[in-house]
């Protein structure tokens, strides 16, 4: 028996021998990759995948965050962008808030426009000239034109010997021999010729033109705590009218 384990044992040596002899000891680092690995370079403009077999394994390792977790491609978010905010209603100016406008006129000659404006500038009361044009609707009393001019020219005078004033003969246009009696801008005023014509036997022609006039108003503010002095604007100005109005229309003096 001892015989059977020394021949086992000088077997084995023998055989670790050749072992030695034939496959020598390796020097190299264990971290120094294999020498049958070959040292892949591709070009920059080469942007293919590697496989996993063209790679050290000893390359391989797993990316950590500084904070001990898992390194993760970031992902871009879009910006959080803050709610625009509304604007903030109209608030009324506080100026505006508390005044009180009112419309005068209308003043059609400049005499009247100065007269008026040294009064308001005399109380301190600031106002705007406003200037507007607009139609106006006028009564025509009249005799419709006659064959002739000498025709028109008798009646007139006939007229006259009976008292009837303001006549006037057209000697031009498409009324050309007709007989004016008056133009009036009030029906009232109107009324009260026909009155007249009537009385002394005539019976003239009522019709209708239209005027192009230029008025001129004066707006004026005041600050809600004063008052205008109408009674005394109507004494001084009894032809023109004041009315309130909104200061939200109105022109400031500059």
């Amino acid at each position: 028996m001892k015989r059977v384990f020394y021949l086992l044992l000088l077997v084995n040596a023998a055989y670790f021998s050749w072992q030695v002899w034939h496959f020598p000891l390796s020097t190299d680092s264990p971290t120094d990759p294999p020498s049958n690995v070959r040292d892949i370079h591709l070009p920059d403009e080469n942007h293919r995948l590697l496989l996993l077999r063209e790679i050290d394994p000893n390359e391989l390792h797993l990316r950590v965050a500084p904070d001990g977790r898992d390194e993760k491609p970031a992902v871009a978010s879009a910006p959080i962008r803050a709610p625009t905010p509304e604007p903030p209603p109209d608030i009324p100016d506080d100026e505006d808030s508390y005044q009180t406008c009112y419309r005068l006129g209308p003043a059609l000659k400049k005499k009247r426009i100065n007269a008026v404006r040294a009064w308001l500038d005399a109380r301190g009361i600031t106002a705007t000239l406003q200037s507007e044009r607009h139609e106006v609707l006028l009564h025509w009393v009249y005799f419709p034109p006659f064959r002739t001019h000498s025709e028109a020219e008798k009646q007139a005078n006939r007229m006259k010997k009976s008292g009837i004033g303001d006549i006037y003969v057209l000697s031009r246009g498409n009324m050309s021999n007709a007989i004016s009696l008056g133009v009036f801008s009030k029906r009232s005023s109107m009324e009260k010729r026909l009155d007249e014509l009537r009385k002394k036997g005539y019976t003239p022609t009522v019709g209708e033109r239209y005027q192009t006039k230029k008025t001129n108003w004066f707006n004026a503010v005041l600050s809600a705590n004063a008052t205008f002095p109408e009674v005394d604007f109507d004494k001084k100005f009894p032809s023109l009218e004041v009315k309130p109005m909104d200061c939200g229309v109105s022109t400031r003096k500059s």
